[in-house]
């Protein structure tokens, strides 16, 4: 049976989870609605490092999480709605889902136009991006809806500090971004939400259809509270980052740190003074050694 959900949680960690439960036991088309606390959210394949503030988010509490889908770094706050599109993969479509998004917007007088990233814009300035998974059975199609949400914390969580990394991980295209509440004053994330719920119904003809709210209890199933553990846990926040090489300076000297699983595994070149550094966590080791870039 499809579908309508919708968090009452705006824990992070708690709305990755939910979104892992649905998207493991769904097996009709389904839309899934939350919105988080402020929070910066990484995609699966890349660097914290490379693409957060570390220093700035600790300092305001602002927790780094890792999603299980591909793409870019972006913020979330309680002024952007977050949604999903759950489905097995023989009615998955990508295009048609950016289309619900866009009709919803028409609804409210407001007018997008998609990219080849996937990304929605207006006036040439991202309010929306999208990111995606697929396995054998399901597939889903998540993304952002940027209508009030604070700009300024954007730019300062991601105003990624100086560094001089090496790796294969994926970099976040940056671009300049935009509130869809300054094209309309007033306009508010119950305003989207309820648009694109209607737009949904009425895609799938779904006369009378509820929608199924998700609170505290929810993650007391099984696959959400081991999907809770796991997106909470250092392990997959930073041990998940691929292996990576930064040249630094110590004492005045330059040096290479490898870097695997979060942990400083080599040394370049390899001195004795410098040995206590190896098989150290790589955040903690550059912030308890004066390590210039």
């Amino acid at each position: 049976m499809m579908r309508i959900w919708q968090s009452c949680l705006t824990d992070p960690f708690a709305n990755l989870a939910l979104e892992h439960w649905l998207f493991k036991t769904l097996t009709q088309p389904s839309l899934f609605l939350y919105v988080n606390a402020p929070a910066v959210v990484i995609g699966r394949a890349q660097n914290p490092w490379m693409e957060a503030n570390l220093s700035f988010l600790q300092a305001e509490h602002i927790p780094l999480v890792r999603r299980q889908s591909g793409g870019g770094a972006v913020v979330h706050d309680t002024g952007n709605l977050n949604f999903s599109f759950i489905s097995p993969k023989a009615r998955y479509d990508k295009n048609l889902h950016l289309d619900l998004v866009l009709k919803a917007l028409q609804r409210l007088n407001l007018h997008a136009e998609r990219n080849e990233r996937h990304d929605l814009l207006v006036q040439n300035k991202k309010i929306s991006g999208s990111a995606f998974r697929e396995t054998r059975e399901n597939c889903f199609h998540h993304g952002t809806l940027l209508i009030d949400a604070n700009l300024p914390l954007l730019r300062q969580a991601l105003a990624v500090l100086p560094h001089r990394i090496q790796t294969h991980a994926v970099p976040s295209v940056r671009s300049p971004v935009m509130n869809l509440a300054e094209l309309q004053p007033g306009l508010t994330v119950e305003t989207v939400k309820t648009a694109l719920i209607e737009q949904f119904c009425e895609h799938y003809d779904l006369s009378g259809v509820s929608t199924m709210n998700l609170n505290i209890a929810a993650l007391q199933n099984p696959q959400a509270e081991e999907a809770l553990q796991l997106y909470q846990s250092s392990e997959w926040i930073y041990g998940r980052t691929l292996p990576f090489q930064e040249e630094r300076e110590l004492d005045g000297l330059p040096l290479t740190l490898v870097v695997e699983n979060a942990m400083i595994v080599d040394i370049q070149p390899r001195r004795p003074e410098w040995v206590h550094l190896l098989n150290q966590a790589y955040d903690t080791a550059i912030t308890q050694t004066q390590l210039s870039v």
